[in-house]
Parts: C-alpha cells; structure tokens; sequence
C-alpha cells in the first residue's frame, strides 16, 4: 500500500529496520507472553483486538498494519510538540522511530525531560546525547537500542546545517566501535595517544593523540600535515604504515596499529656497529672487535675500507645513519626528474589550461612543451594538500590549473587563500565553488577569470556524489549570463519576477519567480505544473511562447521574454491543442502501448506490422512494483529530491496506467527511470510520475507481460498521427 500524505517514510524506514517483520505471532520478548506480537512490532488487528500465536498475515498487511497504527496511535500526539510542523521529513521520522519504540505520549511526560527540552529549545547540538539516555542501559538489548538512537540521531541531523553525528557515534553504526562503553569513553573531551580508536568521519576527528600518531608517520616518510586532523591523507598513510608492517590495512588506528605506531624505535647505529664488527672478523683480520663499540669507529673502518681496498660490506650508507646533517645529497637527472612529473600531470587539468592558454589558436613551434614545462613546476606544491592522495584525476587538475593561473604554486595555507585552504583541508566541496570564484580578476579580463575558475569549480565537482556547478555558473558558461555581475546576481536566494535570467539547468533552476512565469503560461494555455521547478516541460511551453510572440525562441526566460510574458493577455479558451497534420482518422493515443526508443541505426529500419483493431482496441495496462521503491516527480536520485517530490511505496502495490515511456527527447532515457501516467488517481495532486525500471512489471488486463520486455532495446518506426 501507499505510505499516506503526512507519514514521514524515512521514520517508516527506520521503524521496519529495527523492529524487524515478523509474518506469524510471537510471545512479547519481555514477557513472555501478551500481548502477541505480529508484523512489524505490531500488537493490534485493525479492529483493534488482540492477535494471538498462530496467527499470519502477509508483508503488505504488514506494512498496511504499520501505517495505520501510526496514524491513528503515533502521529496525533506527535503533532502537539511545538516545533513538529517546523521539523523537516526526515526529523520527524526520527522522532517517530523514538515514539513507536519507547510510547507515543513521550513529549512532556516523567523521565523524558531531557529529550522534551532538547525538542522544545531546538538544541540539536544535544539530540544524539539525550536519544542515547534511553537504552536500557547493562541488559542485552543496549547494544541494539544504542544503535536505533544512533541511527535516529542520524537521520535527525541529516538535513540540519553544520550538525552531525558525533565521530563516536558514526563509529558505531559503521561497526568500527562494538561495545557501548566503547562509544561513551570515546565522547571524552581529550585523550592519550592509544586511548580510543580513530578513523575518517564526518567532520573529521581532532586531538593531540593524532598529532603524535601524524608525527610518527612524518617519521615514517609520509607527507602529511601534523595537524591533529585525521582526514583522508592521514587515512591513507596510516593504510600504507599498516600494510608495510603487516597489520589490517584498514586505515583505522585501532589497539594493535597504535601499539605499532608507538613502539620504540630501534637504536640504528649500535645495529650498524655491530653489523661492521662482524664483517671485519669475517676477514679474519683478528681486530679483536667489541660488539658495543663506539659510534666514531665507523668512520676510521670506512677510511680503513678506502685505503686497503677491503670491499667491506659497511651497509646502507653508514654516514647517513651517524650524522645525517653531513649526508650528500645525491646526485639526480634534473632532465629524469622534469619528465617524470610532466608525465604525472593529470590530463584534465593539462587540457583546461591549454585551452585558456591558446584558445583556438594552435600553439607555435615549442609552445607545447614550454608549457608543460611550466605546469610541471606547479605540480610538486600541491602535494602538500592533505587529500591530494584522494584526488581523483579532475580534481587534482582543476587545482593545478588554479594554481597555475594565480601564480602562486604554494597557494595552500598561504595568506590570502584561507577560505580556498580551509576547504580543501575539510573536503567543504559544497563551497568549492565560492572559493575559487574569490580569486578572479577585477579588471578588463574579469569575464575570462570567471569563467575560467568556474570551468575549474565544474570540473572539480564533475565525479562528486550530489555536488555541480550552481545554476549561475552553469548559465556562465554557456554564456546565457554574459558579466561577472549577472553571475553574482543569480547567486541570491530569492529573486523578484525579472531579476534573473532562468534557463534548464542541472539540478533544476528554482523559485517563486519561476512559479509567477510558469502562471502566466498556463494563462496563455499551457498545460503545466506551477511548481516554481523550471524544468524541460517549462521550456518547451516558453520555446512556443516566444515563437509566437515573435522573440528567439530559446527556451530562456531573458529579460525581454520576462517583459512579453508578464504583458500578455491571458487566453480564455480551452489549453492550445494544436491541429492534426493528417487527413486520417486521430486514434485515442491513451489507449496505444508506448513502444521504447532505441538507438539510432544506420541500417533500413523496417516498421512492424500494424495492428489490427482489436490491438488498437481500449485497454488497460496494470503496473505492479516488484520491490519497495520511492515513485518520483523528476528521475534523480532519492537524495536530490525534496519530500514533496517524492512517495515511498511498497513492493505488491499496483496503479492503473495511461500510459508509460521509456525515454524523452529532452531528458533522454529517463535516468533509468519509467515515466508513467496514473488512469484513475493521483499522488499529492500529480499523475505523472517516475519510478524505477527495476522495480516493476506492467502488464494488460488480460495478464499479458508488456514491461520488461526482451525486446524491448529493439528499434522501431514511430507514427506520430498529430502534433503533441
């Protein structure tokens, strides 16, 4: 069934998870006994009797018990917290979890003072350590229950700015910590080297104990900072450490890596000492040599070696180990060294700075490697930049490129680049864009600047879960913005009807202004949402919009399509429905399968028999999700969408169809998505929806398999009958 408008389905998620399905009744675990428990923690028919052992139900009655039991028991007085209608969905999923576990009326009530004022005051810096008060603290249920407030904590804190989970906490849920007094000693406010486990969290963890452990891998011959910041470099290293003495090579600095990494060193020079004066008593050379003995006579047993020609086997340069201030460096192939960094350039950053370099003009003779050359230069400094080694390719060539345009090789932790240094250092990616546009140049050359660290920006975020150029920055560059200033402009959160130019970006442009324009075209007759999206549907409706009022026809609300749009007259008539192109008879197109679009093929392509009446005859097609899934209003990922943009539903539920498609012109194949169009029902006011190809089956009324279909990548002639 449907999660009903109102459920928060991340809670119903979280709920399902920790209460786990149980599909025949069970004695209560405390008890032993009453009440009888089914389904998903469930202790009442929908009549609201008692079950009892023996009795079954299926996972969608289930599922179906759960959700009416939340909203008949859970949600009402939920709803009377002050700040529920503030909470966002995944807030109040949170809180729901925390109610169907431990009582509904929990807000307000005796021994729960703590989380009511945590609620009441908006303290979210407070949530996870008043959730984790109610564990049952020393029975056999703490470790379960510590995790179900962990994870709630979580989910509460998901959307929240600069919240997260402790470092402690997301150590638990990942398995890293297994004991609850594991988590409870690690919330300590400093610690000793050795004293608790460290790993990459998110903000990452602090303290002296990682600087020591940093420090010892500098030792080591690592290049990191010794900042007391364990990152992704840190991580990296430590793996390395771990490898080479042939620990788990996890990157987690657990008992065994920090027993390892602390471990005394051994005193090099008595070994070396040693290994000499057995060396020369193999040469019997009856020196009578003490295995202690002095560190200067080293230096005479090379000399001794020199002079008489002993081929002595003295070990790895012995002066090196003594006195390492007197070591010689030696000597390198500056020639060898230039091509081995050239050759570590990353391509994407080579290629971005030949194309502001040379533009389209191909380079002279020499030019090419002179450039390289140069390149190769900045290359070294950035190593210093503790992710550096987590870099994929872009990355790490949309910093080279930055750094060889503002002149500064060593840019990082350098005066002036604080905000740029910072959020490399905590991998801030969502604010990688604003800092590199900071350094651009305010002269003639400022549009050139800004695009160029905007091409930087967008290739450095190319490969990042949930990360783009913002929309202002995409529109620069495909210079539908064309100043610095309009740029600057389109960066505000809200914007007056005219004050910005919108244009299909991804993600999608959004605003009240967007809401006002898609308005005036529905008054003008188009059929679309005013849902303040500007999406590829909005386009087409304003690509006809100017066509007809004689403007380019571009798709983009500029500002003389902005003025044109607001002074049009409204249309009173039916939507615009434009004429059929052919003199045959218009078939009732909702009642036609829709037949998936292949790739384009240079061979003949021979169109399939036609259908006889009885395929053209009405029918109905039938979708059944095969598995949970979430229906969609745009085919992105679950993350990218707003609550309102989406609906949890259940594996067994069934919709009947208008029709269904597999790609469109504009969007192409739908992200892996089916686009569907609901018969007789809509979801939060829509009937048009997306839903994930692997998640259903559709079929005839007559039970006739149409989706998936084997041939379904197979090619095929359209017939469009009219314009639509």
């Amino acid at each position: 069934m449907d999660i009903m408008a109102g459920i928060p389905e991340a809670g119903v998620a979280l709920i399902k998870k920790f209460e786990g399905l149980r599909l025949e009744a069970y004695p209560d675990p405390l008890s032993g006994g009453k009440p009888y428990t089914i389904g998903y923690g469930s202790t009442r028919t929908k009549s609201g009797g008692a079950f009892a052992i023996g009795d079954k139900i299926s996972q969608a009655e289930a599922t179906e018990l759960l959700i009416e039991q939340i909203e008949r028991d859970f949600l009402p007085p939920l709803e009377d917290i002050p700040n529920w209608s503030s909470f966002n969905d995944d807030q109040r999923g949170a809180i729901l979890s925390f109610a169907y576990n431990l009582g509904a009326r929990f807000y307000g009530a005796n021994n729960f003072e703590t989380i009511t004022r945590v609620l009441r005051e908006s303290q979210w810096d407070q949530i996870e350590a008043a959730l984790v008060l109610y564990r049952n603290r020393g029975t056999s249920v703490e470790r379960g229950l510590l995790r179900r407030r962990l994870s709630e904590a979580e989910l509460f804190l998901e959307g929240v700015p600069g919240e997260y989970l402790s470092p402690p906490g997301q150590q638990f849920l990942s398995g890293i910590l297994e004991d609850p007094q594991q988590y409870f000693d690690a919330q300590a406010d400093t610690f000793e080297p050795g004293e608790r486990i460290v790993s990459v969290t998110r903000p990452f963890m602090r303290g002296d104990d990682i600087a020591i452990a940093q420090k010892t891998l500098v030792r080591n011959g690592h290049n990191i900072d010794a900042d007391g910041i364990f990152g992704p470099a840190s991580s990296a290293a430590l793996k390395d450490f771990q490898e080479k003495n042939e620990l788990p090579a996890d990157g987690i600095l657990q008992e065994a890596t920090w027993a390892t990494l602390l471990a005394p060193e051994p005193d090099l020079s008595l070994e070396l000492e040693t290994e000499l004066a057995s060396n020369l008593d193999d040469l019997d050379l009856d020196l009578d040599l003490d295995p202690e003995v002095e560190p200067g006579l080293v230096l005479g047993l090379e000399s001794l070696d020199s002079d008489l020609d002993l081929d002595l086997d003295l070990g790895p340069d012995p002066l090196a180990e003594l006195d390492p201030v007197t070591e010689s460096a030696p000597a390198t192939d500056s020639n060898t060294d230039l091509a081995n960094t050239i050759a570590e350039l990353p391509d994407s950053g080579v290629k971005l700075i030949k194309t502001y370099e040379f533009g389209d003009t191909p380079p002279e003779d020499g030019a090419d490697e002179l450039l390289l050359e140069k390149i190769a230069k900045v290359l070294p400094p950035q190593k210093k930049i503790p992710n550096w080694s987590t870099f994929n390719d872009n990355q790490r060539g949309a910093i080279v490129s930055f750094a060889y345009d503002v002149g500064t090789a060593d840019f990082y932790e350098t005066e002036g680049f604080e905000a740029l240094t910072r959020v490399l250092k905590d991998a801030q990616w969502d604010q990688l864009e604003t800092a590199l546009v900071t350094h651009r140049t305010p002269d003639t050359s400022a549009e050139t600047s800004l695009k160029r660290r905007l091409s930087e920006a967008e290739l450095f975020l190319e490969e990042v879960p949930g990360e783009s150029l913002s929309p202002p920055g995409q529109q620069f560059l495909s210079e539908v913005l064309t100043s610095p200033q309009q740029y600057f402009d389109a960066q505000g959160e809200k914007f007056e009807v005219g004050q910005r130019i919108v244009s299909v970006t991804r993600p999608f442009m959004r605003g009240d202004d967007i809401a006002t324009a898609q308005k005036a075209l529905v008054k003008q007759g188009y059929d679309i949402d005013t849902d303040g999206i500007f999406g590829p549907a909005s386009k087409a409706a304003l690509e006809d919009f100017q066509q007809k009022s004689d403007l380019t026809a571009n798709g983009i609300l500029d500002a003389t399509t902005w003025e044109n749009l607001l002074v049009a007259e409204p249309i009173t008539s039916e939507p615009i429905t434009p004429e059929p192109v052919t003199s045959e008879p218009e078939p009732d197109l909702g009642t036609l399968p829709v037949i998936p679009i292949g790739e384009p093929s240079s061979e003949e392509v021979v169109a399939p028999e036609a259908p006889s009446e009885a395929d053209l005859a009405p029918a109905k097609w039938i979708l059944t999700l095969q598995k949970d899934t979430v229906l969609k209003l745009r085919p992105e990922d679950v993350e990218q969408l707003t609550d309102a943009e989406k609906q949890a539903a259940t594996a067994g539920t069934t919709y009947g169809l208008q029709s269904y498609a597999y790609a469109d012109p504009v969007l192409g194949d739908f992200n892996g998505h089916l686009k569907v169009a609901l018969q007789d029902e809509t979801i939060k006011g829509f009937n048009t929806w997306f839903v994930k190809g692997d998640a259903v089956q559709i079929v005839t009324e007559e039970g006739d398999v149409v989706y998936p279909w084997e041939e379904q990548q197979a090619t095929f002639v359209l017939k469009v009958f009219r314009d639509t």
